[in-house]
């Protein structure tokens, strides 16, 4: 909800007419057709109301948001990249790689001083979607924030993937080139965040424009990146069922668990309501999926896997770190590892916005597990453990689990000491990775309340 006026609500909605969902709308007296550069949800004002009973790290309001917003400053100055005509997150190993488009790695033919290829790799997908989010998450303390947002989308359209050009390659290169053609096309997960940054962009910035763009980012990912059948998400575009998948199956029947995101598809449903894709299908698909894959594997600790195949059954199986390795190319050490690690998140957003007792049910075990683990201690999370809870060999800390659990941890007043030291551990961390670095401070913009939805 927002803090706009009833007047001005209905100012808006008579503005954009039954084109724009009532998902995609905000409130402004004054936006023109592409709406407004003062959002109308800045950050710190708070206006979403959580579910009864979600707690909060202890502290004041002001305290909270503080911490985010050193978080966010780090996150910025490190990761953000003005370039390739846009912005996008940094997601090269090394962040300096990024400089100038990462045009110091297209020399000497890309190969570095052992004479080995250098890693091209500037952004992926995954990571423009979390930088749309944050975009339009920070808007009131940022002050750039739709300028940033409109150079993320820039750079999105200038990757299509091949099979919908409303989807995005899954990979941006040094020079700002796309992957190979016979490996440009999209994955899941970063489609679904924009198509949800985008819905929030909508309100945002009270822009019809955004709104349109998000619902058709929403209609391509239903009709190339979800199953018809089991209503999961597929691992990506390509792994639609057609005469050049059909030899391998068991991909069209596999799914990532860190794109089950369920609060986005509620949102989805609204939006895109007559899109043919039964949006509420799959978040009861999602719920079932997991309960089933806890109670056969991990009933002590309620662990799930990064990838699952045979989902059109009633026995679906994890994908061994092998197949992962060799078909998928995901370099995975143990079961639950660098995708699954983000399912506390997103199943606790869901709950968190929406009270989702399932997803209540799917965290509370998995909350019990990581707190007996780790004996309270946040710094002995880990990245990565078996069903059973043991942890792969070399396991050590990394902010993607960190914080992943501490969203986990708002669904109960139980947890408060655990929350406290979560954010503890999180606001005073220094930068590690991308990926740890960017999942922390989304974690930290939900745990102080600053989250919300479109």
């Amino acid at each position: 909800m927002t803090s706009a006026t009833s007047t001005r609500r209905l100012a808006l909605t008579i503005f954009l007419g039954s084109a724009l969902s009532a998902g995609c709308g905000s409130s402004s007296s004054n936006s023109g057709p592409d709406g407004t550069a003062t959002p109308q949800i800045a950050f710190g004002s708070h206006t979403a109301m959580y579910t009864a009973g979600v707690i909060h790290p202890s502290g004041s309001q002001d305290e909270l948001d503080a911490a985010v917003k050193a978080k966010y400053q780090q996150w910025k100055a490190t990761y953000l990249v003005q370039g390739c005509n846009g912005y996008y997150v940094c997601a090269a190993d090394v962040a300096t790689n990024c400089n100038k488009d990462g045009m110091a790695l297209l020399k000497n033919g890309g190969i570095g001083p052992d004479g080995q290829p250098l890693d091209q790799t500037l952004t992926v997908s995954e990571g423009h979607g979390y930088g749309m989010l944050i975009a339009v998450l920070m808007a009131g303390l940022e002050p750039d924030a739709r300028t940033i947002f409109d150079g993320f989308l820039t750079v999105r359209k200038n990757l299509p993937s091949p099979y919908n050009a409303n989807l995005m390659a899954w990979q941006m290169n040094a020079g700002c080139a796309g992957p190979s053609p016979d490996d440009n096309d999209a994955a899941t997960d970063g489609d679904l965040d924009s198509a949800f940054a985008l819905l929030m962009a909508a309100k945002q910035w009270s822009s019809p424009k955004y709104g349109q763009e998000a619902r058709d980012v929403i209609q391509a990912v239903s009709d190339r990146e979800m199953n018809p059948t089991t209503h999961l998400p597929l691992l990506g575009d390509w792994a639609l069922a057609s005469d050049e998948v059909m030899d391998n199956i068991q991909d069209y029947y596999a799914t990532r668990l860190s794109d089950h995101m369920t609060d986005h598809f509620r949102s989805f449903q609204t939006a895109n309501m007559n899109g043919g894709f039964d949006w509420s299908a799959a978040v009861t698909a999602v719920y079932d999926l997991m309960d089933k894959l806890q109670t056969t594997y991990a009933p002590m600790t309620g662990l799930v896997p990064d990838f699952v195949s045979d989902t059109n059954t009633d026995t679906p199986k994890p994908i061994s770190v092998d197949y992962a390795d060799t078909v998928l190319g995901e370099d995975l050490t143990t079961n639950y590892d660098y995708n699954s690690c983000r399912v506390p998140w997103r199943l606790g957003t869901d709950y968190v916005m929406k009270g989702e007792p399932k997803a209540k049910a799917v965290l509370t075990k998995m909350n019990d597990f990581i707190k007996m683990k780790t004996g309270g201690d946040p710094t002995m999370i880990l990245d990565g453990y078996s069903f059973a809870g043991v942890p792969h060999t070399d396991a050590g800390p990394n902010g993607c689990f960190t914080g992943s659990f501490g969203v986990s941890a708002m669904i109960d007043s139980s947890n408060q000491a655990w929350l406290d030291a979560i954010w503890k551990n999180l606001a005073a961390s220094k930068t590690d990775d991308y990926y740890g670095d960017t999942i922390t401070l989304i974690s930290m913009i939900i745990m102080s309340g600053n989250w919300w939805n479109p």
